[in-house]
């Protein structure tokens, strides 16, 4: 396997790579609403983007409020799953909220991710879940 490297997407094109990846994933395959992919908030948001053999395949953003972040939007490419790239990005989403002194991570995974990311550390909030667009959805924390 070729390595992996991950970087902020803190240009104009690294943002674009990462939104390219959200609509291939969200709503081309997920068939998510695009209303809801695109809320606005990534200007504002810690965007990553995880390279293999210099081509974008995964991304993920974080954002912070004070001492609580939001992990959301990760989504790697079909080709690349199975790799390791989602929980890499994880793994580096919380390492950068720690750098900013946050100490309570939230998200809200398919139902299905629930062990995917109680594997890192996460625990299920509550059992009840909200439907958004079609896929249920937990709410889950980790505290850093």
């Amino acid at each position: 396997m070729n390595k992996i490297e991950i970087l902020q997407a803190n240009t104009p094109e690294l943002r674009q790579k990462a939104l390219e990846i959200r609509l291939k994933v969200f709503v081309e395959e997920q068939k998510i609403p695009i209303e809801y992919e695109q809320d606005g908030l990534d200007e504002t948001a810690v965007l990553l983007l995880a390279f293999q053999n210099q081509n974008a395949v995964a991304t993920g953003r974080m954002i912070i409020h004070k001492n609580h972040a939001h992990i959301a939007r990760i989504a790697v490419l079909n080709e690349y799953r199975g790799l390791q790239i989602a929980q890499k990005i994880v793994l580096e989403l919380e390492k950068i909220a720690i750098e900013k002194n946050v100490t309570d991570l939230v998200l809200y995974p398919h139902i299905y991710l629930e062990n995917f990311y109680k594997k890192l550390g996460f625990y299920t909030e509550n059992i009840d879940f909200q439907i958004v667009a079609g896929y249920q959805l937990l709410t889950m924390r980790k505290k850093i």
